[in-house]
């Protein structure tokens, strides 16, 4: 069996989805004793002068973050296996990132089993391995103490990192005003955090509060939040503070963000289609399935394809889940522990130590 030692290759110091990636990933290193070090690729001071430093030999590097500097496992290091984790969108993978990635890696890593199969498909003949993400379970858990919330109000949360249709957004806005206008939730408010323009979010609730639905109170309903930087225990707490957490997303590689609600006994409405797939089902505690219809032209890249999500969907999801409030909650709740235990970090990192055939005790 070959010698486990692994060198991590990522940024530090923020609360991006990189950063909070290659932290999980580096801590479940360290537990299980094969940690060769870490390389904050926000370093430039080198420690000694060919600017190899500790851990640069380690059988295996693998690199977590922007495609631009993948080959600093090559500059920085010296290592039998060069991987690089990548995400897809869509069918379609950027050729230039892939081109760099067969010129400086020896094989890819992909976080679900939906994402090595686009990786199969884009990525030069290299072997491709799966290491789906995981959890911090020291932070993703439910409080300690019950959140106090308004028994009369319904608070559903929504996370996008890009404007683009894959995660759904502007379904889920048109979504939220049917269910209005039909009178399916009341009391509610929905929150859409972006980490990205928030331009064509305001428009879509200033379209429809005007149109069809004028006077039934959308932009009273809605509120667009700017991107949080938040720690994962502050992410937790925000969570924690709603009553549901709804990702209706065309195409994820992963999609940590219902993973982590699970984690915390916060039900979600989220589709389960690409990366959801490998830890949503339909029947899951705490979980309101939304339908993926079939492949359908995105806007990732040309000749992008992902499963389409339309708004009536979305809408028969909500309506249900705020029909179901109470009981989602208290399903969520009772299984947020072994959804801890099953997608911990440690417990990630050796099924994927296990498929490269590097087993620890």
């Amino acid at each position: 069996m070959s010698e486990v030692r692994v060198r991590l290759y990522g940024p530090s110091g923020e609360n991006d989805s990189w950063s909070r990636i290659a932290r999980g990933m580096h801590l479940a290193l360290e537990r299980l004793g094969v940690s060769a070090g870490f390389f904050d690729l926000r370093q430039t001071i080198l420690d000694d002068d060919d600017g190899l430093t500790l851990g640069y030999d380690a059988p295996i590097g693998i690199y977590v973050g922007p495609p631009k500097l993948l080959n600093i496992m090559q500059s920085r290091g010296r290592h039998a296996d060069r991987l690089a984790l990548i995400a897809a969108n869509s069918s379609w993978m950027p050729p230039e990132v892939m081109e760099m990635g067969a010129r400086y890696c020896s094989g890819w890593i992909g976080p679900s089993l939906w994402a090595c199969n686009v990786l199969r498909q884009h990525g030069y003949g290299m072997p491709v391995f799966l290491w789906q993400h995981g959890v911090d379970t020291d932070a993703f858990r439910p409080p300690a103490e019950p959140t106090k919330r308004n028994p009369k109000a319904w608070r559903v949360l929504h996370l996008a990192s890009t404007g683009m249709d894959r995660k759904g957004t502007g379904q889920l806005i048109e979504a939220w005003a049917e269910c209005l206008w039909s009178g399916r939730i009341k009391n509610a408010q929905l929150d859409l955090v972006l980490s990205c323009p928030q331009g064509y979010a305001e428009a879509a609730i200033d379209r429809l509060d005007k149109g069809r639905y004028g006077g039934k109170g959308l932009a009273a309903s809605v509120r667009v939040l700017p991107r949080v930087n938040f720690s994962e225990t502050d992410m937790a707490a925000l969570y924690s503070s709603y009553d549901l957490v709804c990702q209706p997303s065309r195409a994820e590689g992963f999609g940590l963000v219902p993973l982590e609600a699970l984690a915390c006994g916060v039900p979600v409405a989220a589709t389960l289609c690409t990366g959801h797939d490998d830890f949503l089902r339909a029947g899951l505690p705490g979980v309101m399935p939304i339908r993926a219809r079939d492949d359908k032209l995105s806007d990732d890249g040309p000749g992008a394809m992902a499963p389409e999500v339309v708004p009536e969907d979305i809408a028969w999801s909500l309506g249900k889940a705020y029909e179901s409030r109470d009981w989602l909650r208290t399903y969520a709740s009772r299984n947020a522990e072994h959804v801890r235990a099953e997608w911990s970090w440690e417990a990630t990192t050796r099924r994927f130590l296990r498929n490269t055939g590097r087993e620890v005790v």
